[in-house]
């Protein structure tokens, strides 16, 4: 298909253009900013210049396309978990939401029946069902009360001309979508890593959420399934209270939940914003069930386990890097696994010389021994294959050198007839937290910098490329 996507950058857009661009779809992102949307989705995808407005839309973008899924919208929480709403900010969450649905649909209207999409999906949330306590809540219950409730229900209503036209409309409410890259974990993981973290009042507001890549799958599937029409709760099976859900993210990271948030003091502090932490939502994918979808997370403790695996040691970092080139896994492989190549790849101030290798070829198990100066000091640097599967993935470590822990693993993925290219480091310095409050700003840049290096290199050999990296 070709699916047309607003809100393409945000926290679930990323992932659900790569997750349709492997599937073989065609992907096109209304965006604000071309360019900054290009440096963050670094995929074979076709971005356009749009201003949220109805004449913003031309026909020729809208060509072809089989659906179209709505993402777009101020974030509730835009200015982090310290900050009251402003009448300015909840105008903008309402009109961010209602606005852009309304130009869409208004311009799909002017369409001829045969030139509309099939399918429109639409961003919701459970907030529609308000503040509920205990009560077990389902695609069928009603809608609550307060200002998202609102919201929802405004943004979820601007759709139904969908119907009349014949487009099969899906609205997805979701839940609390936990991934790394944003939303509430990304919010409460230095919180919980500095073993400052617990309940949230009186723990007992239930919270339903769902692991960012059941999210992307429940996207897509409602998207190729063409019996699935109508509202789905977009939350996982097991919705857990706020005082479950604390102790098991101290769990994940190593470290004790025993500090309390009083729930007076939140309200006083984001006044009506308070709503979005201490609303209780005891939310159940019914429909989702009910269709066949199967959720790969479906007990918390599991999610978070997946998600927080980095910061199970303490003061290990990460940077994941991902670069397209238009060329096949075939011909890009052979570069990569010629340890003598990576000298070209490194920069030329790391003066980088390969002393020895154990095996002729690189294969599991091959010790590769290197001398290389950082800033001037010369270094010798020994790593170990430790996994070889030949077009898919390769990794190393460091067995002696600068760092406490060095781990890089290399994947490259067929995407649209080229190759989707990914660095994933996990490094630590010595000494420990003392070590990276000392010099981890420093070494984080000098990794980006090698980096930056690569992509240019690989660019300049393989043809042009797209680049995205994340720390």
């Amino acid at each position: 298909m070709k699916v047309l996507i607003t809100g393409a950058t945000g926290f679930i857009g990323k992932p659900l253009c790569r997750a349709l661009l492997f599937k073989g779809h065609d992907v096109v992102a209304l965006v604000r900013g071309v360019d900054e949307a290009r440096e963050k989705l670094p995929y074979p995808m076709e971005f356009v210049s749009w201003d949220g407005s109805e004449k913003g839309l031309s026909d020729r973008t809208l060509d072809g396309v089989d659906a179209i899924v709505h993402l777009a919208g101020e974030p509730i929480m835009s200015k982090g978990w310290g900050k009251r709403w402003s009448e300015e900010q909840k105008a903008r969450i309402l009109s961010s939401r209602i606005n852009t649905a309304e130009a869409i649909i208004h311009k799909l209207q002017r369409l001829a029946e045969s030139k509309r999409p099939k399918t429109f999906i639409s961003g919701s949330a459970v907030g529609f069902y308000g503040h509920r306590g205990d009560e077990l809540l389902t695609e069928s219950s009603t809608p609550g009360t307060g200002f998202l409730s609102e919201v929802c229900q405004k943004w979820e209503g601007v759709t139904k001309p969908l119907e009349e036209m014949g487009v099969r409309r899906v609205i997805v409410r979701t839940g609390a979508v936990l991934g790394r890259e944003g939303g509430m974990l990304k919010a409460l993981l230095p919180v919980f890593k500095a073993g400052m973290g617990g309940p949230v009042g009186d723990g007992k507001q239930w919270v339903s959420w769902i692991h960012v890549d059941d999210m992307i799958a429940s996207l897509i599937y409602l998207l190729e399934n063409e019996k699935a029409r109508g509202v789905f709760n977009g939350v996982g099976p097991e919705p857990v209270t706020n005082r479950v859900f604390s102790q098991s993210l101290a769990k994940a990271v190593h470290r004790p939940a025993l500090f309390t948030t009083p729930a007076f003091g939140l309200k006083a502090a984001l006044g009506e914003a308070s709503v979005v932490v201490l609303a209780s939502n005891r939310v159940l994918p019914e429909k989702l069930e009910r269709q066949g979808f199967q959720f790969r997370f479906k007990r918390l403790d599991d999610a978070l386990k997946n998600l927080c695996e980095v910061d199970q040691l303490s003061g290990q970092k990460e940077l994941y890097v991902e670069q397209w080139l238009p060329k096949s896994v075939d011909e890009i492989f052979p570069f990569f696994s010629d340890a003598e190549n990576l000298g070209e790849l490194t920069p030329k101030f790391l003066d980088l010389k390969i002393l020895s290798k154990s095996t002729p070829y690189l294969e599991a198990g091959t010790l590769i021994d290197y001398q290389m100066k950082i800033h001037g000091v010369p270094i010798h640097w020994q790593t170990r294959i430790e996994e070889w599967k030949p077009k898919q993935y390769f990794s190393d470590s460091q067995l002696k050198g600068p760092y406490k822990k060095w781990h890089h693993t290399h994947r490259f993925l067929p995407m649209k007839g080229g190759t989707l290219l990914t660095d994933r480091v996990l490094y630590q310095l010595p000494m420990g937290a003392l070590g990276g409050l000392a010099a981890g700003w420093k070494v984080r840049g000098d990794v980006r910098e090698i980096f930056k290096y690569r992509f240019k290199v690989i660019s300049e050999r393989f043809g042009s490329s797209k680049k995205r990296e994340s720390a």
